[in-house]
């Protein structure tokens, strides 16, 4: 071991199960320059010897100062339960042991005096047993602190204790969690929990929009969003994905999460909102304010699970969007009501297979042949449930249906699950403040925008090589995501099939047909001939990277 390894995780220098039989040793009599010296001297000594020392006493006289020093377990229980109450516990056992921490004027120092060396109890197995040899010094608490900052979780933030030394710490979980409890408690500084709520947005620079509860004047919604994300927003407003995720406060509010994609297909958080439940006027009120953070742009398309209030407050503040399902989540919901209805796993699967095969359906007249064969895989319960609750809404799931609107092959939400799970590697904790969230959450949004930030100049300072004549053209001009897409289509084999339009007008890119036709031709696609989602563009400004931790 290194000498400059911290003392509080050096190993005892006694075996660290001693003899019951041998004493407890005090320190030594020796001279302190400090009383902090005098008292961190004594402790280690304690600790070392299996024992810990607590102040009791304090007085002055004559400008000479004393402290007195006893046993953690000295004095005795003095429990308020009358007999037959519940068990209690208690370390106390009057240990005699007393020491004391004089200062001595004349000669400006500090000194032990042992009053009684004895103990009348054996050595503690692990300084962990003493709460006071569980306390982070100075360098564990600057360390903890960073950790909780950067939203690492409290298991993984003693790991990280432990990894500085071969000894493990004496600090435990629950001494990681009070004081990132504490940490919390300091953000506040003497606010109230709402005035610390608005201060952490306006320092991070949020749009914000709050509702205020008419009947108690409480604050009952709010929606923020990172400005940032709000410019992506706008630069790609054709498809949106909605979806709640939860146990992210102590309030227990579901948090409304609407993200977007970029022109290298990757996810981005536009904006969420806290809300008191998830009803049609909290939707309502939510996507109002969407609407008016992004200058009145309404998007293309949006994406969400059968969630019908939110469907309800779609209909009411975008009435000119184009609402899509989940089929993941469609499918999850007629798995829930009709697979008691099929006596064995293979017909299941079948009628698992024709479900597939029917919302994956290219044209109307290929939905209808694939309806014919499905119907016969299904029972008369499973057929009631399909038809009143599932097949009116095809033209928000099936692919020939859906297909006609620019959703980017985005046919689940998944996506949005994925950012979920991104946010709350940040909120840590299902029971922190707002502000606390906030805070958090400005932490995941700011590196998950500089990533973006980074993805989108890549595409303009690197160009690809080895692409056909067709695009070679449009490097620099059209995302690799789209340039590598039409590459695969070049490279394989030419379709059978009669170009139908579909790929086209859902991806707002060209299709295997028109690749293979420009092939043949030796013409050039041009970047009109690619949708404003696929154009390289300066989507954010760097000097805003400078000010993210400001």
């Amino acid at each position: 071991m290194s000498d400059n390894i911290n003392p509080i995780f050096q190993a005892p220098s006694q075996n660290p199960n001693p003899d019951d039989s041998q004493p407890l040793a005090p320190p030594p009599e020796m001279e302190y320059q400090s009383q902090q010296e005098l008292y961190q001297a004594a402790q280690n000594w304690a600790k070392e010897h299996g024992y810990a020392i607590i102040i009791t006493h304090s007085s002055t006289s004559n400008g000479e100062n004393r402290f007195t020093y006893q046993c953690d377990k000295s004095g005795s229980c003095h429990s308020h339960k009358k007999e037959g109450d519940q068990l209690s516990k208690t370390k106390k056992t009057n240990c005699p042991f007393k020491m004391s921490g004089n200062f001595y004027k004349k000669r400006g120092v500090w000194q032990i005096k042992i009053k009684d060396p004895n103990h009348n109890h054996s050595p503690s197995s692990d300084p962990s047993i003493h709460p006071i040899h569980r306390r982070l010094n100075e360098d564990q608490k600057s360390l903890v602190t960073q950790l909780t900052n950067a939203g690492v979780a409290p298991l993984k933030i003693k790991s990280a204790l432990m990894q500085q030394s071969d000894a493990p710490p004496s600090a435990t979980l629950n001494t990681i969690y009070n004081h990132c409890n504490q940490l919390r408690s300091n953000l506040l500084e003497g606010r109230t929990s709402i005035e610390a709520l608005i201060f952490e947005i306006r320092k991070n620079n949020f749009y914000h929009m709050i509702e205020i509860s008419p009947g108690n004047s409480h604050m009952s919604s709010l929606f923020f969003a990172h400005p940032q994300s709000l410019t992506l927003a706008k630069r790609f407003p054709t498809t949106f994905i909605l979806d709640c995720t939860y146990k992210t406060n102590k309030f227990h509010m579901p948090l409304l999460h609407i993200i977007g994609i970029n022109s290298s297909n990757k996810s981005f958080s536009i904006a969420l909102c806290f809300m008191p439940a998830e009803k049609k006027d909290n939707y309502a009120w939510a996507l109002e304010q969407l609407f008016i953070s992004l200058d009145q742009i309404s998007p293309s398309v949006l994406l969400t699970d059968n969630e019908q209030a939110l469907i309800n407050a779609i209909t009411k503040v975008f009435p000119n969007s184009t609402h899509l399902l989940c089929s993941w989540h469609i499918f999850k919901n007629i798995q829930l009501h009709c697979r008691k209805h099929f006596k064995s796993e293979e017909e299941w699967s079948n009628f698992r297979m024709k479900w597939n095969n029917l919302i994956q359906s290219s044209s109307v007249s290929e939905y209808q042949n694939n309806f014919t064969e499905f119907s016969v895989s299904w029972n008369p319960p499973t057929g009631d449930y399909l038809i009143k609750n599932i097949f009116p809404l095809k033209e928000k799931f099936v692919s020939c249906f859906i297909n006609k609107h620019l959703h980017f092959g985005n046919t689940v939400t998944s996506r949005i699950e994925g950012l979920h799970s991104y946010i709350k590697r940040f909120v840590n904790t299902s029971t922190s403040s707002l502000s606390a969230v906030v805070k958090q959450i400005h932490q995941a949004l700011t590196i998950q925008l500089h990533e973006r930030f980074i993805e989108a100049a890549q595409h303009s300072y690197k160009q690809l090589t080895g692409l056909p004549p067709s695009i070679q053209n449009l490097n620099g001009q059209i995302s690799h995501y789209a340039l590598k897409t039409i590459h695969s289509f070049h490279m394989a084999k030419p379709p059978n099939s009669t170009c139908s339009g579909s790929y086209t007008s859902h991806m707002g890119m060209p299709c295997i047909h028109q690749v293979h036709e420009a092939k043949r031709k030796g013409t050039k696609f041009q970047p009109e001939d690619f949708h404003l989602q696929w154009h390289i563009k300066k989507e954010l400004d760097v000097s805003f990277f400078f000010k993210l931790w400001v």
